[in-house]
């Protein structure tokens, strides 16, 4: 149980750290460890290659934040190196769903902290707000209205202030504490500091005005905050003069973006635009930053000039502040889109209303969650409870709070404004008293969620559609499709003839790359004019961005139009050049080409791929990162092992993993072919050929003979049970016993002996990491029956497995005798009913057998209830107790089923 433990604790501690997180990186619940080959949702990762122009194959379903990369380098742009880097920020920020102008601000607060506490004197204790705090985040006192800059300038501006007056200065002490108020209210304060009198020296007076307006900023008092940056702007003496004037209309921003009554916040807005055009046109020091700021207000304010203004410059350049242009552009698009979606599914319903048609129809019955550039939204039919949405409507926050032990929980609605000690109180009303550790984790999740409340973006994202409309070129409004980049970027992820025809015509009278690549991926052999996009993809040079999509598709029309040797050639072509292409998009064509093998060795080639990354949970990884993650999960109240035993069966667990990291491995289309299509001679000839890796002929030598003593194959599991003993030294005693059995029925008795000792046996063969005999979980013991459904992405529902074609090097016989042993493999079931069924007329046959205790207890195991899904029954599992406790009271594995069954019922399992 010690895996499960460890993830319940890890992802415990995750809820109790993290709760603002919308996709989590770690998975709360088994995760496995999954090595990537390829993602049709996103670029490669770490998506610096397709930044970089190496695009590999381009999927439709990419968002449009990523196809914007795409296009511009089919159409023969390119990117600089900061722009470059700018844009694997932009995809990292989607992807993990988190903001990265929500930065981590610890490294600039404990280089203020520092920084201070060298100069000042006689300070007992520094303020709670610069403690180091174990809850928080970044460490110390979170601050969650104020940014980086904000520490970086009070620490330079100190630096220097002492280095002028020297560090035991009287006024430099006062700055210093009128500093600290200023941090204080960027965490939960309302205080000022004190006021500049006329003994207070002329440079203090100039800050103590700077700070005193930063800390009204900071304390949301927005209209005294303008007056007084305004005051500052108007000074020529002071120091902040020049940076006042642009955070004049940032403070303006500022309020709006908080402001609820949407005509007020029309006009803080048009107000704001007129002082940032202002400071932009003086090309100041602060000009970049207010027109990065003006792109926020306009858009708010005008969002059809602002999407038409950022398709126009971001076809051709991108400049210092793409990231956010990007992003503002394909939320954009993701608005009115979303409006044309809803204005045509208002016309169908007022079409139907006036025909006298029942407008229920015009409703899905399901509750699909519809997909607006690949962004999820999840559609919820429960009722909203009447208090959460009154607190949602007062602009309350929801926080968690859990008790010691996690065995409760509550949810708490607080005003924003309430301090520490009132979220307590509340807290103490809702859950009784609190212990000192809920005391830290109420403040931490406090911080947690008060962090989202406060920045210059407003967090409403407005491409949301809930419907059941399609998107189609004819539904979008005309003005966004006056734009090349945008025509291409709704063109590319439409589905349809439609789609294709519009952009064979655009390929025609542009012949853009872009437009030819949209074209051969839509297209398919019923297509209009298809061989003229055949030889258009043809002529696309080898060193274009654009060529492995085009030869990927060109490959693919080539097989549907019967013409498999010339789609061969193609992939031959590309897969043995010297051209670079990613690994993803190399595993592509290998699938392709693969399904073309002409023989074993031809098949294996192309059936073993290097995985891009690894996967687990949400996120990617490599195995010594994952190491070290878990290692850090560790928290001597949760575990009995010592911190170096704990380490010690961390790095156990993942040995296996980091030992094949390296290895070519096969996919779960190569493996659907093995296992469906390879029939015993085959197999045998795969596992013993030396294309293959060790470690995977080491596996499959076992997967035969698992598979051939339980189709009762004696022939064949004798031939590979020494291989498989030579292979698994771990199962060297049970396979002996099994090669020495003299009759059928002892074979028979020692290879179920053999299985029911050895949890990750099986008869399928697994891609990836398979299942190793080493680092069992509880949650993944035993072999369960293949699925003949499994769930769609892009379907959004269970769709039948589909099992790979037959490659050309097997006959029709062959392929016929393996899909008929599956079929056999299939009825027998799981382990669990396997193992139920052959150990009950075990049983029943030789009941006084020193080995059927040990083997019920087993079989009782295997049929627990984390294998419900997976033939695991019931009532098989209750029929082994009562045989055990009848025939076998005395047992100790009667004893020890009993004390597993007391742990379960006590919560330890």
């Amino acid at each position: 149980m010690k895996n499960y433990i460890r993830t319940v604790v890890s992802c415990v501690l995750l809820a109790s750290l993290s709760i603002t997180i919308v996709v989590p990186v770690n998975p709360c619940g088994p995760a496995d460890l999954i090595p990537v080959f390829e993602n049709d949702r996103a670029p490669e990762f770490p998506y610096n290659g397709f930044a970089d122009g190496e695009l590999g194959i381009v999927s439709a379903e990419y968002p449009r934040i990523v196809l914007f990369a795409a296009y511009r380098y089919m159409a023969g742009s390119n990117f600089t190196a900061s722009e470059r880097e700018e844009l694997t920020a932009a995809w990292m920020e989607f992807y993990s769903r988190k903001r990265s102008d929500r930065e981590n601000i610890s490294e600039a607060v404990k280089a203020w902290v520092s920084e201070r506490a060298s100069v000042i004197v006689n300070e007992e204790a520094p303020p709670d707000i610069y403690v180091d705090k174990p809850y928080s985040e970044t460490g110390y006192q979170f601050f969650p209205n104020c940014s980086t800059d904000a520490f970086v300038v009070a620490r330079e501006t100190l630096s220097d202030r002492a280095a002028s007056h020297g560090s035991g200065d009287k006024w430099v002490q006062e700055w210093i504490r009128g500093q600290d108020t200023v941090f204080r209210n960027c965490a939960d304060s309302k205080a000022s500091p004190t006021p500049m009198n006329a003994s207070m020296p002329e440079w203090l007076k100039k800050d103590r005005a700077y700070q005193t307006a930063a800390a009204e900023f900071y304390s949301l008092n927005y209209a005294k905050a303008k007056e007084l940056f305004g005051d500052i702007a108007k000074d020529p003496d002071s120091p902040w003069q020049e940076v006042s004037e642009y955070l004049v209309p940032r403070t303006i921003v500022r309020e709006a973006s908080l402001t609820k009554n949407k005509e007020r916040t029309r006009q803080l807005y048009s107000e704001a635009e007129q002082e940032l055009e202002t400071v932009f046109a003086g090309g100041g020091k602060y000009s970049s930053a207010a027109e990065k700021l003006l792109g926020l207000v306009k858009y708010r304010l005008h969002p059809e000039q602002r999407v038409q203004e950022l398709a126009q410059n971001l076809s051709y350049y991108g400049g210092s502040n793409l990231k956010q242009d990007l992003i503002d552009y394909t939320w954009l698009l993701a608005k009115f889109e979303a409006e044309a979606l809803e204005a045509e599914e208002r016309r169908k319903e007022e079409a139907r209303s006036e025909s006298g048609g029942d407008r229920s129809t015009a409703v899905s019955t399901n509750s699909n969650s519809a997909v607006i550039d690949n962004t999820m939204v999840n559609v919820s039919s429960s009722t909203p409870d009447p208090a959460e949405v009154e607190a949602q409507e007062k602009g309350w926050m929801r926080i968690y709070l859990y008790n010691d032990d996690y065995s409760e929980s509550w949810v708490i609605w607080i005003d924003p404004e309430s301090t520490d000690e009132e979220v307590i109180e509340k807290a103490t009303e809702t859950a009784g008293p609190l212990t000192q550790k809920m005391i830290e984790r109420l403040k931490s999740a406090r911080q947690s969620a008060y962090q989202g409340r406060y920045g210059d973006r407003e967090e409403e994202y407005q491409g949301h559609y809930w419907g059941d409309e399609e998107t189609s070129l004819n539904i979008l409004p005309p003005f966004l499709m006056t734009n090349d980049l945008t025509e291409w970027l709704f063109t590319f992820q439409i589905e349809g003839e439609g789609a294709y025809l519009h952009s064979l015509n655009k390929y025609r009278q542009t012949n853009s790359d872009a437009w030819l690549v949209a074209a051969v991926l839509k297209a398919n052999k019923g297509s209009r004019d298809v061989i003229q996009v055949l030889e258009g993809a043809k002529r696309i040079p080898v060193t274009s961005p654009a060529f492995p999509t085009a030869a990927y598709h060109r490959a693919r029309l080539l097989l549907e139009l019967d013409r498999p040797a010339e789609a061969k050639t193609v992939l031959d072509e590309i897969l043995n050049s010297s051209f670079r292409i990613p690994i993803s998009a190399r595993n592509e064509l290998s699938q392709m080409r693969m399904g073309l093998a002409d023989s074993l060795g031809d098949f294996i080639k192309h059936a073993l791929r290097k995985p891009f990354a690894f996967e687990w949970g949400n996120s990617y990884v490599t195995i010594d990162e994952l190491i070290e993650e878990q290692k850090g999960y560790y928290e001597e109240e949760y575990y009995e092992e010592s911190r170096e035993e704990y380490e010690r069966s961390i790095e156990e667990e993942y040995r296996y993993a980091k030992s094949i990291q390296g290895e070519l491995m096969l996919t779960d289309d190569s493996i659907s072919v093995i296992n469906y299509h390879f029939p015993f001679e085959t197999l045998l000839e795969l596992q013993a050929s030396d294309a293959l890796p060790e470690y995977l002929r080491s596996r499959l030598s076992l997967v035969i003979w698992t598979r051939a003593v339980l189709l009762d194959d004696w022939k064949t599991a004798d031939f590979i049970a020494a291989t498989a003993q030579s292979n698994h030294p771990e199962l060297h005693d049970e396979l002996k016993a099994f090669i020495d059995a003299a009759t059928p029925a002892e074979k028979k008795s020692a290879a179920l002996f053999a299985i029911l000792k050895n949890e990750r046996i099986t008869p399928f063969l697994a891609g990836g990491f398979g299942t190793p005999l080493e680092g069992i979980s509880y949650a993944t013991r035993w072999w369960c029956e293949p699925y003949s459904e499994v769930w769609s992405d892009s379907e959004q529902k269970m769709v039948p497995v589909k099992v790979s074609d037959r490659p050309p090097f097997l006959t029709a016989g062959q392929s016929q005798a393996a899909f008929d042993d599956m079929k056999k493999l299939k009825a027998l079931g799981g382990a669990p009913k396997f193992l139920a069924e052959s150990v009950l007329s075990w049983q029943a046959s030789a009941p006084n057998d020193p080995g059927v205790p040990e083997g019920l207890f087993i079989t009782w195991q295997a049929n627990g209830w984390d294998k419900y899904g997976c033939e695991g029954d019931p009532v098989d599992r209750e029929k082994l107790k009562n045989l055990m406790m009848t025939k076998y009271p005395r047992s100790p594995w009667t004893q020890k089923m009993l004390q597993e069954e007391l742990q379960v019922v006590n919560g330890q399992w």
